[in-house]
């Protein structure tokens, strides 16, 4: 009887610690909403074939650089310069048009990244005969 008295003791106590365990609480989805800054971009210059040209390393922004995301615009403000666009956003996709207009005034930005605390961002655009490749990388 001892032998049943501490088997029913012991499954009794494991029992009770895993019912006290903390469930993991489900990270919160990452919103691109709210105010980001540029920490520095990196840019590809590519040939027709897409062979790359030259690879410029990360550089931080000449002036200080942000952009504030609401959910159908953002604004870029470079010094104290704002740039309003407006946007849709398909899953990774932010299809943005320069409040503006005129020529080149659309825009498709990849969203690489998205956390809490991080964005990178990638465009592409034609160059000569080849293109352009901008990462944008940002932090709140």
């Amino acid at each position: 009887m001892p032998l049943f008295l501490r088997s029913l003791l012991f499954s009794l106590l494991i029992l009770a610690a895993t019912a006290c365990t903390k469930k993991k609480e489900p990270e919160p989805t990452p919103q691109l909403e709210g105010t980001w800054t540029v920490q520095y971009t990196e840019t590809t210059f590519f040939n027709a074939d897409g062979v790359v040209l030259v690879h410029s390393p990360s550089a931080p922004p000449v002036e200080p650089t942000t952009y504030l995301f609401t959910p159908s615009d953002y604004t870029v403000t470079v010094g104290s310069r704002p740039y309003l666009y407006t946007y849709t956003r398909e899953q990774t996709i932010i299809h943005s048009q320069y409040a503006a207009g005129g020529i080149g005034s659309k825009l498709d930005l990849l969203i690489k990244t998205l956390t809490q605390s991080e964005l990178l961002l990638e465009y592409s655009y034609s160059a000569g005969a080849g293109y352009n490749r901008i990462v944008i990388h940002l932090a709140r």
